[in-house]
């Protein structure tokens, strides 16, 4: 049996004894309107929050690449705009249209991605050609936290990260969330509620 410790998170200061608590009960999202796998949800199973990372993580994924081809561009350019065999301007538009396409796959890789909690799991849905689902059940979480890389704090996010019994699950997250104190907070509740059914049922 599992002892789940929701201790305090070291990073969002968002716990039991917050001075701001958020209401007892969040809204219901319909399943419908998150276009879930249809055979996704158990019987009775209530989505209790769905949500996607913010817009940012599209530059945030397609970063190293953008930079790549700054480099690449300027490099040639103070090079004297001369490569053998390419001119500058074919480089210039060849490097262009890689990281345009690798933008065009970071968007589609961010369409593909959501996050829902319900009312027994957590689960993560990502994969653009065919959607991988990673499922956590509530009571097999141990701890929770928020955590901000520097480039999320520039932008006002952070990633919600869970500590599970399983170690092939210990390394979940759900990354690059807009108000992540709030979703974290959420989570955490549905989290106590599972726990205090499982301990009254």
């Amino acid at each position: 049996m599992c002892t789940a410790t929701l201790e305090s998170p070291t990073y969002s200061g968002v716990g039991p004894g917050a001075a701001t608590e958020a209401p007892a009960e969040e809204p219901v999202v319909s399943a419908e309107k998150i276009l879930l796998p249809v055979d996704l949800l158990d019987g009775g199973e209530v989505v209790i929050l769905a949500l996607k990372p913010s817009l940012w993580f599209v530059l945030f994924d397609s970063a190293k690449w953008m930079v790549a081809g700054v480099v690449l561009i300027v490099g040639a350019a103070l090079a004297g705009g001369r490569m053998e065999g390419v001119s500058y301007l074919t480089l210039a538009q060849g490097t262009m249209l890689v990281v345009a396409c690798r933008v065009a796959v970071a968007l589609l890789r961010w369409v593909s991605r959501f996050y829902v909690l319900t009312d027994r799991r957590v689960l993560r849905i990502h994969g653009v050609l065919r959607a991988n689902i990673l499922d956590i059940a509530l009571t097999d979480i141990i701890n929770t936290r928020v955590t901000a890389l520097w480039h999320e704090r520039l932008a006002g996010l952070g990633t919600l990260r869970f500590a599970c019994q399983s170690a092939e699950q210990n390394n979940t997250s759900w990354c690059h969330l807009a108000k992540p104190d709030e979703v974290h907070s959420q989570v955490r509740r549905a989290i106590e509620r599972a726990i205090d059914r499982r301990h009254h049922g």
